[in-house]
């Protein structure tokens, strides 16, 4: 089963992007903690949603249109 599977060439740099987005996503917490702390939550709600919202319909194209895997990591961080 296992000498089925092709090997993922470059394997270092997907993995190094999702190692960037997680570490990116705790840079951002402070400021919704901020926000959140100061009964704005509302705020951060939209602002969060938008930008998902946003982000999606862009990977989403951009896998559509271009087959790109990597393209796809580097729009969602």
């Amino acid at each position: 089963f296992i000498d089925s599977v092709n090997a993922v060439s470059h394997v270092f740099i997907y993995w190094a992007f999702f190692v960037i987005n997680t570490s990116l996503t705790y840079s951002y917490a402070k400021h919704s903690t901020l926000l959140t702390a100061n009964q704005q939550y509302s705020v951060v709600r939209k602002i969060q949603g938008g930008g998902k919202i946003l982000i999606i319909a862009l990977q989403i194209l951009l896998l559509v249109t271009t087959h790109n895997f990597l393209l796809y990591l580097l729009v969602e961080t």
